[in-house]
């Protein structure tokens, strides 16, 4: 089992014959042991869990090394975090900070991606993601893949350096960045005070032109993350095939419910990915049960062909 200095993952095997992998990371503060207790247990509304709805499915909680972080309210002490944070509330402040942890954890996740593949299961059947700052990391773990992956979850989490991937892709430079920026944001969803969310049409955004798409790839992988950046094979952005879900809270006080937002229109948008966008009215920092587990098993069946047994 990779190990890079992380302490060992917290895993469930499968109940059955091993189909699929489900690689999920924690936020801030947690473990993948607590995080991942919870997932196995959690149920849908018709009263299962994710692990008797899918008895071939292996889950995987990494956990995070512990890091010196410089935000929030663990400012000045060590504790675990997958990337040090200045601040939540426009978490690319200071993102430099951020460059080191995000390299090491894409790559220690990326290793739990290939020894699962060693094994026998295939990119297209391995869905990763995470909650919060595991979600912030694991969008930069699947955009470092060359392939297509079986899917991404991201629950309550934000996309760090999605200002300079909105740039060069067109986009606005969305929320987050800073307070006078923030002002000047145009509203991206329409009717805001109804109770069913609209989200963008397809013409208020133009589509990049596949060069744009690719030198945002690049300084994804490249600058970014350290890693070799995609060739002039389009193979090699085979990836952003991936079907994304994303859910959030729009009373969430830790990672403000905009900044997940801001992950749609920057993947849908910027980089041309099919993205399921969820929106749970007054409802904060979390996954939601079993409202978003729902979504999630529905998302599963509609976009990453794996339906419960």
């Amino acid at each position: 089992m990779p190990n890079n200095n992380y302490p060992d993952p917290f895993i469930v095997n499968p109940n059955g014959e091993h189909t699929h992998t489900l690689i999920l990371l924690h936020g801030r503060g947690d473990t993948g042991s607590a995080f991942g207790a919870g997932v196995y247990i959690t149920r849908t509304s018709s009263g299962f869990s994710l692990a008797s709805l899918y008895p071939g499915m292996k889950f995987i909680f990494p956990t995070t090394k512990q890091r010196y972080t410089t935000g929030g309210a663990a400012a000045g002490y060590w504790w675990r975090e997958w990337f040090d944070t200045t601040s939540l509330i426009y978490p690319e402040e200071e993102s430099e900070r951020q460059v080191e942890g995000l390299r090491e954890a894409v790559a220690y996740v990326n290793e739990l991606i290939e020894a699962e593949v060693a094994n026998g299961i295939p990119r297209e059947r391995i869905i990763i993601g995470g909650l919060s700052q595991g979600c912030a990391t694991s969008i930069h773990v699947l955009l470092a893949q060359n392939e297509r992956m079986g899917g991404f979850v991201g629950m309550s989490g934000w996309m760090p350096f999605a200002s300079r991937v909105r740039e060069i892709c067109g986009l606005s430079p969305g929320f987050g960045i800073s307070a006078i920026l923030d002002s000047e944001e145009p509203v991206e969803v329409k009717n805001d005070e109804s109770d069913d969310e609209v989200v963008p049409e397809e013409g208020d955004f133009p589509e990049p032109p596949p060069e744009k798409r690719k030198e945002a790839m690049m300084f994804i992988r490249e600058v970014l993350l350290g890693r070799s950046p995609p060739g002039d094979d389009e193979d090699e952005l085979e990836v952003l095939k991936t079907p994304v879900f994303l859910g959030h809270g729009d009373e969430d006080e830790v990672v403000d419910y905009k900044l997940g937002r801001n992950i749609y229109t920057t993947l849908r948008h910027g980089l041309g990915m099919d993205v399921t966008w969820k929106r749970y009215r007054n409802f904060d920092h979390w996954y939601k049960e079993p409202d978003e587990i729902d979504d999630i098993v529905d998302f599963w069946g509609e976009k990453c062909d794996l339906f419960p047994e």
